[in-house]
């Protein structure tokens, strides 16, 4: 385990967090954070939600309680907190009014949800969303179908923010524009909830369609053709969030794969004395070991370059996260034998949720396309460094 001191182990401890939150606020770029919001009058959630998620030490502090928090683990820190990685671009991208409307994010009397998603063509490249917004004087009306809208089904949620095309005929990267849409405006309807491996999240990923829905020019959020832009700022640390998460869900497992290794007996011994066991279980603890530092990179590169200086960093965990917690709960599975199937244990939902994290924020492949593109940029002008001898 990567030590750290106690007190800025947040753990079960909401008081722990805040103090940590402190720290970083201390920092420069977080007495910036307090200048803007103190003296500038700019204060509204926006300082609130960077000092939880984007300066110094405070990132970095979130990453390590995300690795602690696991799965299956009741949370002991206001819902509003986590609640707020969805809302971060209502309240940093929005004017003031918008900003105090949605102070109720934050304690968890208010829900949001996002909806980029679109059955009918491959999200996974946003420049492809069809939903339309088309201008109409004062106001812009949506029409299309969006699914996999996390956090619609809360029975808090009161507003969406809302991905589409507003100029289908810009460039391909400003064509796209994001809105607040309140979940019960006319127009919109909530379809159904979509299982994923046959569960149901408890806060719900949403089929809805909009059908001349009416939203005010005042609910752009940044401007309009600053939708792609959006989603890329958001996505960063939104994936430090899943990784954090899923190298949780992988402790636990390794856990849950230990205890019934050593108390399960066949054929007269310990499973735990049989070496692909031992072998699984020192791989896991290995790879575990990996991931934590890539991703504590990635979030530090986050807090002290920018997310586009940490583009490669922030790939590469998205990609390799999942994948070695998925393997990890895969053969923790193997170990419980058909209990690992059931409900009566959290692998199965566990192994549900990393397969699925696979697709979600980008499918591994685009990630890894993003990556070797980065690195093949570091070439692109230098001769070839070996000459192929030519054979008399």
């Amino acid at each position: 385990m990567l030590p750290y001191p106690d007190w800025l182990n947040p753990g079960d401890n909401a008081w722990q967090l805040v103090a940590a939150t402190l720290v970083g606020l201390m920092s420069i770029p977080g007495i910036a954070v307090l200048y803007g919001g103190i003296v500038q009058k700019k204060w509204a959630v926006n300082t609130l939600l960077m000092a939880f998620t984007g300066f110094s030490l405070v990132l970095v502090v979130w990453v390590l309680w995300g690795f602690k928090m696991g799965f299956g683990q009741p949370l002991k820190l206001g819902p509003g907190i986590l609640r707020a990685a969805v809302g971060i671009p209502h309240t940093i991208l929005s004017s003031n009014n918008q900003q105090i409307a949605y102070i109720p994010l934050l304690d968890g009397t208010m829900a949001s949800a996002f909806a980029m998603t679109e059955p009918q063509v491959a999200s996974s490249d946003a420049t492809n969303v069809q939903l339309s917004m088309t201008r109409d004087g004062n106001e812009y009306v949506l029409n299309g179908r969006k699914w996999f809208a996390s956090n619609a089904l809360h029975k808090n949620c009161k507003v969406m923010i809302v991905m589409g095309k507003t100029d289908p005929t810009a460039a391909p990267h400003r064509q796209q524009s994001m809105m607040v849409v309140p979940i019960d405006a006319p127009g919109v309807t909530v379809m159904r909830g979509l299982p994923v491996f046959g569960y149901q999240d408890r806060e719900g990923h949403a089929e809805i369609d909009f059908k001349d829905v009416r939203v005010p020019l005042k609910d752009v959020l940044k401007g309009e053709g600053e939708g792609f832009a959006i989603s890329q700022a958001r996505l960063g640390p939104g994936r430090i969030h899943h990784c954090m998460r899923a190298i949780g869900m992988a402790e636990r497992a390794l856990e849950l794969m230990c205890k019934r290794a050593q108390s399960r007996v066949t054929f007269g011994k310990p499973i735990s004395e049989n070496a692909n066991i031992q072998d699984w279980i020192a791989e896991a603890r290995i790879d575990i070991e990996m991931i934590r530092l890539l991703t504590l990179k990635a979030a530090y590169l986050m807090d002290t370059v920018g997310n586009k200086a940490a583009q490669t960093e922030i790939a590469a965990i998205k990609v390799a996260a999942p994948k070695v917690a998925l393997t990890i709960v895969d053969r923790a599975i193997q170990v419980h034998g058909g209990g690992g199937v059931t409900d009566d244990f959290p692998l199965a939902l566990a192994w549900a949720h990393l397969r699925t994290l696979r697709l979600a924020d980008g499918p591994d492949e685009v990630h890894k396309r993003a990556i070797a593109r980065q690195e093949l940029r570091k070439y692109r002008d230098q001769p070839a460094a070996v000459q192929i001898a030519k054979v008399s």
